[in-house]
């Protein structure tokens, strides 16, 4: 179990900035499972919106697995999903689903504190009040490293 705070600038497509402070709280479970590692996730969030009407408050489920190639091998293969879903109405966002992403990769364990994580990843946005659904298709890279 674990909480925190982002703080999150959005930079909309017709220009200027939006600030979104975001404190949350998760709980998180991690097992061995056919020769790799599960993960699960589950964040509340309470996401206050420059220009919105209320505080928005949304959930976070991620499901992980991550396998080496072979024992002591520090290349695994892993993928993800994470679901993200508005338990609330604003003037900003709606109810319901508000987006969904999809990785799939490599880990390369680079020190023993860090790793880095390449793959793909899906993410659908469904469209809202009358915008189309958008998906975008990423090359992901991301450098961890723990203290």
């Amino acid at each position: 179990m674990g909480a925190g705070y982002a703080f999150a600038p959005m930079f909309p497509p017709v220009g200027g900035a939006i600030t979104e402070h975001r404190p949350y709280a998760q709980y998180g479970f991690t097992s061995g499972l056919a020769g790799g590692t599960f993960t699960y996730r589950m964040r509340m969030e309470a996401r206050f919106i420059e220009g919105n009407d209320g505080t928005l408050v949304r959930v976070r489920n991620m499901a992980r697995y991550t396998r080496p190639f072979h024992r002591g091998s520090k290349v695994a293969w892993m993928a993800y999903d994470e679901f993200f879903v508005h338990l609330n109405e604003t003037r900003l966002r709606p109810q319901g689903v508000d987006h969904n992403r999809l990785f799939g990769g490599l880990q390369i364990a680079a020190w023993p504190s860090g790793r880095v994580d390449a793959g793909y990843l899906n993410q659908f946005l469904p469209g809202h009040r009358g915008a189309a659904d958008r998906m975008n298709h990423v090359l992901s890279t991301v450098l961890a490293i723990s203290f």
